[in-house]
């Protein structure tokens, strides 16, 4: 290990990765996957959007796209020496240098990165896995970490055709607007992020148009889709759609809570109201029941009053029964509403999702994680 690819190495949060025992496949892959992601995007730089690090030598362009609003462009080698014009000023020519060297820099640093990233994945792999890359002469010195990763998948991780149809019928699964609108969320990257180990990835269009279709079906978020619709195409980014629709839902939550509780105050006085008027008529029955022939018509126009008033405050107490057992579209911002908990995914649960049934397990996932043990499970929520 060269001193420079040593630092590197150190600085990293995964300075080892754990190794594979064994036969690869799909979840030991997604392991050492992760791993490198991490140490990817923990290198301090401005390509990008200047927060996700080097990610690029570990996933994909549709994936990087997927978080951040900002191309990258790779850094190219820029040669040896600068490009100057022969009648270029002093001031130009240094500037031309200057430019150079931190191209230079920065290409050398990318470079650095991918060879310490590819390092610690050959460790964590037995070199019969990858020997297919490896060159008789140069070995993996013009292979990088991104292509040997694709490699893994590719060869090991066992993604079949009915797999990708059925990692399909998930991303596309209906909404139900009773869960949290994360669940969406996380519903979709975990279809975008099997895909793409598969080799077939979706683009940031594909998601964005699957994510609108789904919430649009719901047909609670009639303001926020025309607005979306009305977006240009370039700002129609995953990132975009997220803020967009987590603000749509969160006002949605907050109107319908607000909607309730008039409901609960409307309902309560009509029956009070109600419970007044039969009151009275009863204090009227009694009277009338000493009251001569005469008034018995009167008696059984408001004998029928009463009967009236007595079917509206059964109907009204149906409706506040009702409305108690409602629950507030996107959850009612209770965490443990389900009382699910899934490793990958924290609480983003839906009634049916916990840790032992998680269609879209994580790298390294506990089946037996709870809420009570999350055996360091995610925290989202």
């Amino acid at each position: 290990m060269s001193p420079a690819n040593a630092d590197i190495i150190g600085a990293f949060p995964n300075p080892t990765i754990d190794p594979i025992i064994g036969l690869p496949n799909y979840d030991s892959i997604s392991a050492v996957h992760l791993q490198l992601n991490q140490n990817a995007a923990s290198v301090d730089s401005h390509l990008g959007d200047g927060i996700n690090g080097l990610l690029p030598l570990t996933v994909s362009t549709a994936v990087y796209n997927t978080i951040s609003n900002e191309l990258f462009d790779v850094p190219t080698n820029p040669g040896p020496n600068p490009i100057v014009q022969p009648t270029g000023t002093e001031h130009q020519i240094k500037e031309a240098y200057r430019v150079h060297s931190e191209n230079t820099r920065i290409w050398r640093e990318f470079q650095a990165t991918d060879k310490s990233l590819k390092q610690l994945l050959l460790g964590a792999v037995g070199d019969i896995y990858t020997s297919a890359l490896k060159h008789r002469v140069t070995g993996y010195a013009n292979v990088s970490t991104r292509r040997l990763i694709e490699h893994l998948y590719y060869k090991y991780g066992n993604i079949t055709a009915g797999d990708l149809e059925a990692n399909e019928q998930r991303m596309k699964a209906p909404f139900d607007p009773n869960e949290p609108i994360e669940a969406l969320y996380t519903q979709l990257e975990s279809a975008i992020d099997f895909a793409d180990a598969a080799g077939t990835p979706y683009s940031v269009n594909q998601l964005v148009t699957t994510a609108y279709n789904l919430v649009f079906k719901t047909g609670l978020f009639a303001d926020t889709c025309r607005d979306w619709r009305r977006r240009p195409t370039a700002d129609k980014t995953w990132i975009n759609f997220q803020t967009d629709f987590s603000e749509a839902a969160q006002d949605l939550r907050e109107s319908t809570s607000t909607s309730q509780a008039s409901g609960y105050h409307g309902a309560n006085a009509a029956i009070e109201e109600n419970t007044r008027f039969q009151e009275e008529t009863a204090a009227a029955l009694a009277n009338l029941a000493t009251a001569t022939a005469s008034d018995r018509s009167t008696l059984a126009s408001v004998t029928a009053a009463l009967e009236s008033a007595n079917a509206e405050i059964v109907s009204l107490k149906r409706q506040l029964k009702t409305k108690s057992r409602q629950h507030t579209p996107f959850g009612d911002g209770n965490r443990f509403k389900h009382g699910n908990y899934c490793w990958s995914h924290g609480f983003r649960c839906g009634k049916e999702h916990t840790s032992a049934n998680c269609q879209w397990p994580m790298a390294g996932h506990r089946k037996d994680a709870t809420k009570e043990n999350k055996l360091g499970g995610s925290e989202k929520e």
